[in-house]
């Protein structure tokens, strides 16, 4: 299927701020496990990560729908 992809902060020093993937990811966990494969570099930060369809957050399984675009936020820290 395929996914659109936005990244958000420092995700952006691994992969484009915005891609599109052809995959057979069927949850958000294997997608994520999908992003490391692309680029083992950011497994660290990947593993931190959360996923987001539209405005709400999902949980690892959750299930993935062709033409999703998937949000991936890293930690984020404030003060």
């Amino acid at each position: 299927m395929r996914l659109t992809l936005q990244m958000f902060g420092n995700l952006k020093d691994y992969y484009e701020s915005e891609l599109e993937i052809e995959t057979a990811c069927e949850r958000a966990a294997d997608l994520r496990e999908e992003l490391v494969r692309r680029n083992k570099n950011a497994r660290e930060l990947l593993e931190c990560c959360r996923f987001a369809i539209g405005d709400e957050l999902i949980s690892d399984d959750c299930r993935l729908y062709p033409q999703a675009r998937i949000l991936v936020f890293p930690p984020s820290s404030g003060g």
